[in-house]
């Protein structure tokens, strides 16, 4: 039996809330002067495909957000014997318990998917979200002071997921226009950012190409 998890997937729960940890954090949930909000807007909500991959969707709720990423897993029909499965119209008996999956059959090899849910965000006393326009900001508390930050970008019917990519070269010009308003050392010796941007910083930051790592979504 072979699993393939489609990349895009794996990417994103990795990398969104990263920033290169070590390296930038935020003193408080951003922006700091814009309002926390109790449910996330309702213009966001829905379920949304991403545009590089079809297999993947993004779920977003009163009060969260979360992937679902298709599985391929792929079986010889001796497999399932051995394993004391079935197959028939209908699908596999067998390969979870209790449910019969769909699967596609070509000679002697058999095709089947499984849905993985992985929640992203949901609000809390760690995890904020603040809006400005048309642009939410999620926000995940790593410490006491510091804070990780991406945002979602409403565009009529496509969403983009936006996150900060320190090794970017525009990410780099984009953090010129505000200044940390605190440098630290990390365990290695290296310079730790400490940035905290006004709703106004923020407009700056992105129009000069923040958060340069995007993923594109649209609405189903």
């Amino acid at each position: 039996m072979r699993k393939i998890i489609f990349g895009a997937f794996i990417i994103l729960s990795v990398n969104i809330f990263s920033q290169d940890i070590g390296e930038l954090y935020f003193k408080e949930a951003q922006p700091y002067n814009a309002k926390n909000e109790n449910i996330i807007p309702g213009e966001f909500h829905g379920k949304y495909s991403s545009t590089r991959d079809s297999l993947l969707t993004i779920i977003i709720t009163a009060d969260s957000i979360y992937f679902n990423q298709a599985q391929l897993y792929i079986f010889k029909s001796t497999e399932l014997k051995e394993k004391g499965w079935t197959l028939n119209e209908q699908g596999i008996s067998g390969f979870v318990q209790n449910r019969i999956i769909p699967a596609l059959v070509k000679g002697d090899t058999i095709y089947t998917f499984l849905i993985q849910s992985q929640t992203f965000f949901s609000i809390n006393d760690t995890s904020v979200i603040k809006q400005n326009q048309n642009i939410l900001y999620i926000n995940k508390r790593i410490s006491a002071d510091k804070w990780a930050t991406c945002d979602i970008k409403k565009e009529n019917n496509k969403l983009i997921l936006a996150y900060i990519d320190t090794d970017n070269k525009n990410e780099k010009k984009a953090l010129t226009t505000t200044k940390p308003i605190k440098t630290q050392k990390n365990m290695d010796n290296e310079p730790v950012y400490i940035f905290n941007m006004s709703k106004s910083d923020w407009g700056k930051y992105l129009d000069t190409g923040g958060c340069s790592s995007e993923s594109d979504f649209v609405k189903k």
